[in-house]
């Protein structure tokens, strides 16, 4: 089985204007019981088969449902879709395959820090609510760098954020020009004046300059410090979760090993990529994750704490395979809110990229790894090193036999 099969959940049918649409959706993301109340809201303020836009960007495009609907209104247009999580994109192009859309960009991106293109006619996103004020100020005003002139920018907000959108969007330079309440619900269209941009500036990386930033803390691995910056949006900002600190106890077997390449998965801020990086002498560390925020935050740890960027290969996309073979260590957090069957997929991944020699340190729920120990112990060659269980949390290990 593919493992965007064992994400998938169902296909949502959604009619707009003339155009009978279908969404396969994963449980895993944002609406996966029906397209949700804001983004049909959000859609409502352009039901005219005589609106067009040339170039439309759908920022956190999720499964897709925004972007591909006015896509099919705008045929000829050209659509950018972005978002943080790999397992959005993946399901956003199956829906443009699925809905005969052909027409679109689909690439990871943290807030506009990827998007190149700068003429767009359109921005449309529905606002995340648990952003933060700073990274939300962003969304809304930071889309003018994007813009050509006259541009139209066309959100959908939840009430919770609405007293800061409001705050914020009263920026002298936004002109508002469609404001829409319903119960739970406020959608805004508004462009920006003439003195939006000055000439020659240009937009910078917002994660370089700190938007995501939460807090600096340090924590010991063994006789070493290790210093890591934290972000919003990300849990394990304040101390480590049972699963981090679980795996940080037992990788201590790796102390001044030489590894050629170790395969991280699921790296959340970071603690244990550092954590190794301070251990080991490794080569060469592949850092896989379906948010583009872990890797990003990751990456800036490995190197303030000294690890080269030249070791560093970051992987943003569903699952673990990186179609690389002979890895000498693999670390994996797998995630107790999977479906079995994505969790299962993940393991043979790990197991196909084992070097002979190689070891893997898994750690996750004891229902899950109970699942994972059953599933290693069927399989001719694989041999279970360790088990260890605390507080519902549960460690193994494990390497091919060569016996």
């Amino acid at each position: 089985m593919d493992i965007l099969d064992a994400y998938y959940k169902k296909t949502i049918n959604f009619k707009y204007l003339d155009k009978n649409l279908k969404f396969k959706v994963s449980q895993a993301l944002f609406s996966s019981h029906i397209i949700d109340s804001g983004t049909q809201r959000l859609l409502r303020t352009f039901m005219s088969n005589d609106i067009h836009f040339n170039m439309i960007l759908d920022l956190g495009c999720g499964y897709g449902p925004i972007g591909i609907t006015l896509t099919t209104l705008n045929p000829s247009s050209e659509v950018h879709m972005v978002d943080r999580d790999a397992l959005a994109l993946e399901y956003t192009r199956l829906n443009a395959k699925l809905n005969s859309v052909n027409s679109i960009q689909v690439y990871g991106s943290l807030g506009y820090d990827s998007v190149t293109e700068k003429n767009f006619d359109l921005i449309i996103s529905n606002i995340p609510a648990k952003v933060g004020k700073n990274v939300l100020s962003h969304m809304l005003i930071d889309a003018k760098y994007f813009l050509k002139k006259n541009g139209l920018v066309a959100i959908v907000v939840v009430d919770a954020i609405l007293d800061d959108v409001n705050q914020i969007l009263s920026n002298p330079d936004v002109e508002i020009v469609l404001k829409k309440s319903w119960n739970g619900h406020t959608v805004f269209h508004y462009k920006f004046g003439t003195s939006n941009i000055a000439e020659g500036n240009e937009k910078t990386n917002d994660f370089e300059t700190g938007l995501y930033n939460r807090t600096e803390s340090t924590f010991k691995v063994f006789d070493k410090t290790a210093t890591l910056k934290t972000t919003y949006n990300l849990s394990e900002f304040d101390e480590m979760s049972y699963e981090t600190q679980m795996l940080l106890d037992n990788i201590k077997n790796l102390k001044n090993k030489n590894i050629s390449s170790c395969l991280l998965y699921n790296v959340n801020q970071g603690h244990i990529p550092v954590s190794l990086s301070l251990l080991s002498k490794v080569d060469r560390m592949i850092v896989v994750d379906k948010n583009l925020q872990s890797l990003k935050v990751t990456e800036r740890n490995l190197i303030s704490n000294g690890f080269s960027k030249n070791k560093i290969v970051l992987k943003h996309q569903t699952g673990i395979n990186t179609d690389e073979i002979n890895i000498d260590c693999i670390i994996a957090i797998l995630d107790d809110k999977e479906e079995r069957a994505v969790n299962s997929i993940l393991v043979e991944q790990i197991i196909s990229q084992l070097s002979k020699v190689g070891i893997a340190y898994i750690v996750s729920s004891s229902n899950i790894i109970t699942q994972v120990e059953n599933k290693i112990k069927k399989i001719k060659g694989l041999l279970v090193l360790k088990r260890l269980k605390h507080r519902g949390v549960s460690f193994l290990s494990f390497t091919l036999n060569s016996n």
